[in-house]
């Protein structure tokens, strides 16, 4: 999704008055003279292909890119068009409070494709089966947004690499519309099943798009805008340019070309599956130890990261879902077990007020959301694993601040009980 900013700043300033100009003779007027030089075969005047790169290791790369290469043989024109983020430092701030601005770029072709092709990223072009009039109009109106002086507000949702190709497609389509056949079954179902599915060789990228996403995992989007790179073609495929006459024919032209063979990354070998259920086991162990010797240093430092984690997690997630827009601005279920109690205890410990009951209210709170899972597609066992450990040192730390004022209160009361003794004595002695 964010191209290389060297590759962006050396070419950008150079090729931008010259593509314009040269795009320009593309228009309609400029076509009906093309079409006479060219005869009859003006369908190879203009070729246009959909350009699918494979995720990288970079985190912003996670999901692959989309891009729109546009070429006229005739006269010697090969360039793509891509919608690419601002990668200033305060860009990347932007970003996560989702008005990152996002603008289109064209380049060519070569110095495009060469960055990831060195990055060991898969690249592969598929042939649009559009009209002459309908590749000629989507040249015009990549060439519309290039010179356009507003910019987007990139976010994961609406606007991004895949939204933009496939709104730039659909706005050249001429009396035609995409009809979208034999979707794979997992785009039949809630955008939480989605992700998890194009995203189930990065777990780690599942976890976090899970966790950020919030209760949008339960609705179902329209297909443009839960297509990612990678699946693009799978739906594309089996897709259909349909007129109004009802006469189709395929959105791909021919077998796709690929222009670079994807290096296939190691096994990811600790997911957060194991990473989280070994932390939940290590609090369990924790747990058992405290009740057999008590709460010592290392349980007191264990406790204090937890929490310290907790109200961070939290934190972001209310900033993420309720005021930035980079993922939706929409309720998210793990703010409840998330939310930042830990400050609130603090400050409860300040003043010196009892918060046991708060400690014990918290953690059936959290058995609660824990048994709520199946009823939401953003709850999921690896993401509850680190809820249930929270849930576990919550009910005991609840128990053991419990007997602690137990046995405070019993000390207290000693003294008094002895001097009654002593007084009884004295009374029944005399």
């Amino acid at each position: 999704m964010f191209y290389q900013k060297t590759v962006m700043k050396s070419i950008l300033l150079s090729y931008r008055e010259i593509i314009i100009s040269i795009i320009a003779c593309l228009q309609f007027p400029s076509y009906t003279r093309s079409q006479e030089i060219l005869g009859n075969d003006i369908d190879t005047f203009v070729r246009a292909h959909l350009l699918i790169i494979t995720p990288g290791k970079a985190s912003y790369s996670g999901f692959g890119h989309c891009g729109i290469r546009l070429q006229c043989p005739s006269e010697k024109l090969d360039y793509c068009y891509t919608m690419e983020m601002e990668t200033e430092i305060d860009d990347y701030i932007k970003f996560f409070a989702g008005k990152a601005p996002a603008r289109v770029l064209v380049i060519p072709t070569a110095v495009f494709i060469s960055p990831y092709r060195v990055e060991g990223r898969g690249i592969t072009q598929y042939e649009l089966n559009l009209s002459p009039r309908e590749k000629q109009l989507l040249w015009k109106n990549l060439d519309e947004e290039l010179t356009s002086t507003s910019c987007y507000n990139f976010n994961f949702t609406d606007i991004n690499c895949v939204s933009f190709c496939m709104m730039m497609i659909n706005r050249s389509l001429i009396e035609e519309n995409i009809l979208y056949n034999k979707l794979p079954s997992y785009m039949k179902e809630d955008n939480g099943t989605v992700i998890r599915q194009i995203m189930k060789e990065k777990p780690w990228y599942e976890y976090l798009y899970i966790l950020l996403f919030g209760i949008g995992c339960d609705e179902t989007y329209a297909i443009e805008h839960r297509m990612s790179p990678e699946t693009v073609p799978v739906i594309l495929r089996t897709a259909k340019l349909v007129n109004d006459s009802g006469e189709e024919r395929p959105i791909f032209k021919a077998r796709a070309n690929i222009l670079s063979q994807k290096s296939y990354p190691g096994k990811i070998i600790i997911t957060p599956q194991i990473l989280f259920g070994f932390i939940l086991l290590f609090f369990i162990i924790i747990t058992l130890i405290n009740w057999k010797i008590g709460y010592g240093i290392f349980s007191k430092f264990s406790d204090s990261l937890l929490a310290i984690t907790q109200t961070f997690v939290g934190l972001t997630l209310l900033y993420t879902s309720l005021i930035a827009n980079v993922f939706g601005t929409h309720w998210n279920w793990y703010i409840i077990p998330y939310f930042p109690i830990p400050i609130f205890i603090l400050l409860m410990h300040i003043i010196k007020k009892d918060y046991k009951s708060v400690l014990l209210a918290f953690g059936i709170v959290l058995v609660l959301f824990i048994a709520f899972t199946p009823f939401s597609s953003q709850l999921d066992i690896t993401h509850q694993l680190f809820v249930t450990t929270l849930a576990v040192r919550y009910i005991y730390l609840y128990i053991y601040k419990k007997q602690l004022n137990s046995k405070s209160k019993n000390n207290y009361n000693k003294p008094l009980k002895n001097l009654v003794e002593k007084e009884k004595r004295t009374i029944f002695a005399n």
